[in-house]
Formats: C-alpha cells, sequence, structure tokens
C-alpha cells in the first residue's frame, strides 16, 4: 500500500483485547506487542500510546513513532530564517515570500524521506517544483515514482530518487508562497527493546550466546560512561523483524582525542553478511553515524570503532543505537 491516510480497523476483538492487555502490562513510558514502541508525548501517553497533546520535540506522526529530520530553511534571495514558522506546528503562522524559493538545508544527509507541508493554497500545487541537491552540489530530478497525496490543505510527498543521498532541497512555485508548516520524515526507530551482544573479539555472525546489553536500545542515550564491565570492541544489534535499514546512529563512550575510523557489517535473514561498510577516518567523538541504502533487509549489524594510530578497536560502552527503517507505508 501507497496511500499515506488509511484507516486499520481490526477485525477480530480478541486481536485488540490482547494488543490493549499488552499495552497495559508495559513498564510506563511503553506500549505495544511486547512493548517494543515508546511513548514519545509532551506528556504521558495513554496505554495505547495516544498522546493528549503535541509530540516531543523531533517526533511526529501516528502515536508520534516517527523521526523528524533536522533542517534549516531560508528565502532563495533575501536569504530570510524562515526554520522556525516552518517547525512551530502552528498552521496559522504561514511564510510570505512572494516569488522567492525556499532552500531547506539538512543537518544530516537524508536518503528516500517523506515530506509533509501545509499550505494555504492548496489548488496551487501543480506548480510546486522540488530540486534536491547532494554534498557535491549535484542535481537530482523528481520522477513518477514520487507520490503526491493531498488532504484538505496537506501534502505528503516520498522522494524516491534513488541513489542519491539528499543535502539540500530547493522548493519552488506558487503553492509555497503560503506554506505553514514543512515536515520531513527521515525514518522510524526500529532499534527499541531489541537484542544487544557486545565482545571483545570480533563477532563474525548472529552469536545470541554472547553477553547481553538491552540498555542500549531503551532510547534514553545514557550510561555509566565508567563501566567498563559491559564494554567491548564489538557491539551486535539483533532485530526481531527484518527491515530495510537506512541510517544508524551509535552513541558510546570513546574518549575525545585522536582520528577514528568505525565499521558496520549487516547480515541479512541467513545470518550471511552482505555489507561492510568502513568509514573514512576522523576526529574521535560519542556519536558515529551512518546513511546507506540496500535492497536486503537487514536482520542484525555490528558496529566497532578502530584507533587509527594503533590500527585497534576501541574498547566502548553503547550507550544508545538508534536504526532508522524505510518508509514505505505510512500512517501518518
Amino acid at each position: 500500500m501507497y496511500t499515506c491516510f488509511f484507516l486499520c480497523i481490526v477485525a477480530a476483538s480478541a486481536v485488540l483485547d490482547s494488543y490493549q492487555q499488552a499495552a497495559q502490562a508495559c513498564e510506563d513510558g511503553w506500549f505495544g506487542p511486547e512493548c517494543h514502541y515508546k511513548c514519545r508525548c509532551q506528556q504521558a501517553c495513554s496505554p495505547e500510546g495516544e498522546c493528549p497533546g503535541q509530540c516531543d520535540v523531533g517526533w511526529f506522526g501516528y502515536k508520534c513513532q516517527y523521526s523528524l529530520a533536522t533542517y534549516t530553511a531560508t528565502t532563495g534571495q533575501s536569504q530570510d530564517d524562515l526554520t522556525f514558522t516552518l517547525n512551530d506546528n502552528n498552521e496559522n503562522t504561514c511564510v510570505a515570500i512572494g516569488n522567492q524559493a525556499i532552500v531547506i538545508t539538512f543537518i544530516n544527509i537524508c536518503y528516500r524521506p517523506w515530506i509533509r507541508l501545509h499550505t494555504q493554497d492548496p489548488d496551487l500545487l501543480y506548480s510546486l517544483k522540488i530540486t534536491l541537491l547532494d554534498k557535491q552540489n549535484q542535481s537530482a530530478v523528481l520522477t513518477s515514482k514520487e507520490r503526491y497525496i493531498v488532504q484538505d490543505k496537506i501534502v505528503d510527498i516520498h522522494i524516491l530518487v534513488e541513489n542519491f543521498f539528499v543535502r539540500r532541497m530547493i522548493l519552488e512555485g506558487e503553492a509555497i508562497q503560503r506554506l505553514c508548516s514543512l515536515w520531513i520524515l527521515k525514518g522510524q526507530n526500529v532499534a527499541t527493546k531489541q537484542s544487544v551482544y557486545y565482545s571483545t573479539s570480533d563477532i563474525v555472525g548472529i552469536d545470541t550466546g554472547l553477553p547481553q546489553y538491552p540498555q542500549a536500545t531503551d532510547e534514553a542515550i545514557t550510561c555509566n560512561r565508567n563501566d567498563q564491565g559491559v564494554a567491548g570492541t564489538t557491539w551486535l544489534v539483533v532485530l526481531k523483524t527484518p527491515f530495510l535499514i537506512k541510517q544508524v546512529d551509535f552513541y558510546v563512550n570513546d574518549t575525545i582525542g585522536g582520528s577514528r575510523y568505525f565499521t558496520i557489517k549487516k547480515f541479512d535473514i541467513y545470518n550471511a553478511l552482505y555489507n561492510v561498510y568502513i568509514t573514512p577516518t576522523g576526529p574521535s567523538n560519542n556519536y558515529y553515524g551512518s546513511v546507506s541504502w540496500y535492497t536486503t533487509p537487514t536482520k542484525a549489524f555490528t558496529f566497532s570503532v578502530t584507533n587509527s594510530g594503533t590500527n585497534t578497536n576501541q574498547i566502548l560502552l553503547l550507550c544508545g543505537v538508534l536504526a532508522y527503517s524505510d518508509l514505505n507505508n505510512v500512517n501518518f
């Protein structure tokens, strides 16, 4: 299914009852089957994950389960800053930019994002033009694969340009002259409440006999940074359900200073290694992330950080891991 707006109907009441019982049995802040979904509301959510108010900053959509990409927005000629107006969640505050374009610059590169925009003039959407630019300022032309779904004054667009990592996006046309809100979704974090293992040697497959550290997937991104009792040189994340993963973020207790590169290995549902990604050397950090795209569903992946000076893997504690899946079927 490729539509953004749909109503999910549970036909069997027994399924709904079991879901509610599972939700009610979750610890505070979690809900859903096996308590895999985190409450991301500004106020406490219901046992079923419904928000009484707005989502936490950075989250959006159905039960606030979609992560928003961070961006800056300026007018193409006058360079006026439109970032706050387009992110204030107020559909009554709109830009008035005349014939200027809007330039969106992403803090981190994006791949196949969903875009939702709210405009006061939806009848003018025929004029909407979107240009994508990568880090080298090479442009991409949108094709018929993109899907435009309109409801009232809201437009949803899926950017489906293959093998193109977006750094900037230019919006043009009469429809954006009265643009009120712009949300850009990078994906859904599917790493919550998944299994995390660690080792002081290389991990060559899905080995569930290793020591575990479940705190790495609670999305709190906190840990005892001095606790070496649960540190390892290689970390393994095993997903209960395989996903098409397009972005992974790792938060560790690395020592600042020196140069590093990190390695991500991905395994399919048959425990076969299908991709090895090694980054260029860069400064050490407490955060390491990667955006990539492969059409093979990922069942598990490993992560390690190497000291480029000594060519040895760092002994680290994985404080948190986020893994964003592609959103082909979206219920906003």
